[in-house]
Protein backbone atom coordinates (compact mmCIF):
# COMPACT_ATOMS: atom_id res chain seq x y z
CA UNK A 1 0.00 0.00 0.00
CA UNK A 2 1.13 3.50 -0.79
CA UNK A 3 0.72 6.28 1.35
CA UNK A 4 -1.76 9.13 -0.45
CA UNK A 5 -2.53 12.61 0.34
CA UNK A 6 -5.61 11.71 1.78
CA UNK A 7 -4.86 9.03 3.29
CA UNK A 8 -4.16 5.16 2.92
CA UNK A 9 -7.06 3.82 0.91
CA UNK A 10 -8.24 4.61 -2.65
CA UNK A 11 -10.66 6.45 -3.34
CA UNK A 12 -14.51 4.71 -3.76
CA UNK A 13 -17.29 7.08 -4.67
CA UNK A 14 -20.02 6.58 -2.02
CA UNK A 15 -22.53 4.90 -4.59
CA UNK A 16 -20.02 2.17 -4.81
CA UNK A 17 -19.12 1.12 -1.80
CA UNK A 18 -20.36 -2.05 -0.40
CA UNK A 19 -24.00 -2.02 2.07
CA UNK A 20 -23.54 -2.43 5.52
CA UNK A 21 -25.30 -5.43 7.24
CA UNK A 22 -26.01 -5.90 10.19
CA UNK A 23 -24.60 -9.38 11.37
CA UNK A 24 -27.07 -11.89 13.08
CA UNK A 25 -29.22 -9.15 14.44
CA UNK A 26 -26.63 -6.94 15.51
CA UNK A 27 -28.31 -3.83 15.15
CA UNK A 28 -29.60 -4.68 18.47
CA UNK A 29 -26.48 -2.76 19.86
CA UNK A 30 -28.16 0.36 18.71
CA UNK A 31 -30.54 0.37 21.09
CA UNK A 32 -28.83 -1.65 24.08
CA UNK A 33 -26.08 0.49 24.44
CA UNK A 34 -27.57 3.81 25.08
CA UNK A 35 -30.08 2.34 26.79
CA UNK A 36 -28.06 1.04 29.77
CA UNK A 37 -24.60 3.53 29.23
CA UNK A 38 -26.97 6.16 30.56
CA UNK A 39 -26.68 8.17 27.20
CA UNK A 40 -29.26 11.24 28.11
CA UNK A 41 -31.33 13.28 25.36
CA UNK A 42 -31.60 16.50 26.98
CA UNK A 43 -34.53 17.45 24.32
CA UNK A 44 -36.94 18.06 27.11
CA UNK A 45 -34.47 19.37 29.74
CA UNK A 46 -32.24 22.21 27.79
CA UNK A 47 -34.83 24.92 27.55
CA UNK A 48 -36.73 27.10 30.51
CA UNK A 49 -38.83 29.85 30.58
CA UNK A 50 -36.06 31.16 33.51
CA UNK A 51 -33.15 30.48 31.22
CA UNK A 52 -34.94 32.64 28.51
CA UNK A 53 -35.45 34.96 30.62
CA UNK A 54 -32.19 35.54 31.78
CA UNK A 55 -31.03 35.05 28.13
CA UNK A 56 -33.28 37.79 27.35
CA UNK A 57 -32.11 39.80 30.28
CA UNK A 58 -28.76 39.94 29.50
CA UNK A 59 -29.22 40.49 26.16
CA UNK A 60 -30.64 43.56 26.49
CA UNK A 61 -29.61 45.19 29.67
CA UNK A 62 -25.49 44.41 29.71
CA UNK A 63 -22.92 44.98 27.48
CA UNK A 64 -22.08 43.01 24.43
CA UNK A 65 -18.44 42.83 25.97
CA UNK A 66 -19.96 41.95 29.69
CA UNK A 67 -18.55 38.27 30.53
CA UNK A 68 -20.27 36.17 33.05
CA UNK A 69 -19.82 32.72 34.74
CA UNK A 70 -22.65 30.03 36.45
CA UNK A 71 -20.15 29.65 39.66
CA UNK A 72 -22.96 26.92 40.76
CA UNK A 73 -23.37 25.41 37.38
CA UNK A 74 -21.28 22.08 37.68
CA UNK A 75 -21.59 19.81 34.92
CA UNK A 76 -25.24 21.33 33.76
CA UNK A 77 -25.40 22.84 30.59
CA UNK A 78 -27.11 26.04 31.29
CA UNK A 79 -24.27 28.14 30.53
CA UNK A 80 -23.88 27.08 27.08
CA UNK A 81 -27.68 27.60 26.37
CA UNK A 82 -27.25 31.25 28.03
CA UNK A 83 -24.33 32.05 26.03
CA UNK A 84 -26.43 31.07 22.31
CA UNK A 85 -29.36 33.15 23.79
CA UNK A 86 -28.04 35.59 25.28
CA UNK A 87 -25.20 36.32 22.66
CA UNK A 88 -22.68 36.72 25.90
CA UNK A 89 -18.66 35.52 26.98
CA UNK A 90 -18.71 32.92 29.95
CA UNK A 91 -15.58 32.93 31.44
CA UNK A 92 -16.12 28.68 31.81
CA UNK A 93 -17.99 26.26 31.63
CA UNK A 94 -18.57 22.31 31.70
CA UNK A 95 -19.30 21.77 28.49
CA UNK A 96 -16.51 24.25 26.20
CA UNK A 97 -14.03 22.21 27.88
CA UNK A 98 -14.92 19.77 25.53
CA UNK A 99 -12.71 21.63 22.75
CA UNK A 100 -9.71 20.43 25.24
CA UNK A 101 -9.45 17.78 22.93
CA UNK A 102 -8.08 19.22 20.01
CA UNK A 103 -5.85 22.23 21.56
CA UNK A 104 -3.86 21.89 23.98
CA UNK A 105 -2.97 25.59 24.97
CA UNK A 106 -6.99 25.33 25.30
CA UNK A 107 -6.89 22.88 27.49
CA UNK A 108 -4.45 24.09 29.69
CA UNK A 109 -6.47 27.85 29.95
CA UNK A 110 -9.60 25.96 30.31
CA UNK A 111 -8.38 23.92 33.49
CA UNK A 112 -6.83 26.84 35.18
CA UNK A 113 -10.02 28.41 34.66
CA UNK A 114 -11.95 26.06 35.71
CA UNK A 115 -9.65 25.98 39.24
CA UNK A 116 -9.75 29.53 39.63
CA UNK A 117 -13.78 29.43 40.00
CA UNK A 118 -13.70 26.36 42.07
CA UNK A 119 -16.35 24.39 39.85
CA UNK A 120 -14.46 21.54 40.75
CA UNK A 121 -15.23 22.35 44.17
CA UNK A 122 -18.12 24.20 44.87
CA UNK A 123 -18.72 27.96 44.78
CA UNK A 124 -16.29 31.26 45.13
CA UNK A 125 -16.89 34.63 46.92
CA UNK A 126 -17.89 37.06 44.65
CA UNK A 127 -14.75 39.78 44.85
CA UNK A 128 -13.06 36.46 43.46
CA UNK A 129 -14.78 36.36 40.51
CA UNK A 130 -14.35 40.02 39.78
CA UNK A 131 -10.92 39.89 40.24
CA UNK A 132 -10.73 37.43 37.04
CA UNK A 133 -12.36 39.99 35.48
CA UNK A 134 -15.68 38.54 35.24
CA UNK A 135 -18.48 40.96 35.03
CA UNK A 136 -21.70 39.13 36.09
CA UNK A 137 -21.77 35.76 38.35
CA UNK A 138 -24.99 33.68 37.72
CA UNK A 139 -26.24 31.36 40.93
CA UNK A 140 -29.00 28.94 41.76
CA UNK A 141 -27.79 28.55 44.87
CA UNK A 142 -27.17 31.40 47.72
CA UNK A 143 -23.88 33.63 46.65
CA UNK A 144 -21.42 35.45 48.96
CA UNK A 145 -21.90 38.96 48.36
CA UNK A 146 -21.88 41.39 45.02
CA UNK A 147 -24.64 43.49 43.59
CA UNK A 148 -27.76 41.92 42.67
CA UNK A 149 -28.50 42.96 39.02
CA UNK A 150 -30.93 40.19 38.05
CA UNK A 151 -33.66 37.63 39.40
CA UNK A 152 -36.15 35.35 38.86
CA UNK A 153 -37.47 32.14 40.19
CA UNK A 154 -34.53 30.06 39.39
CA UNK A 155 -31.70 32.71 39.09
CA UNK A 156 -29.71 35.55 40.57
CA UNK A 157 -27.20 37.32 38.84
CA UNK A 158 -24.94 39.56 40.79
CA UNK A 159 -22.80 42.69 39.00
CA UNK A 160 -19.15 42.03 40.23
CA UNK A 161 -16.54 44.69 40.80
CA UNK A 162 -13.06 44.17 39.14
Amino acid sequence: MEPRDYGPFAFTPINRRPKITWPNGAQIAVWVIPTFTGVRNYSTTLHSPDLDQLAEWANTNTSPAAVFVFADAGRSLDPGIFRAKSLRALYVDWKSGGQANYFAAYAKEWKNRWDAIGQAQGTVAAATLGALGIDYAVYKGTPTGGELAFRNQRYAVYRLKR
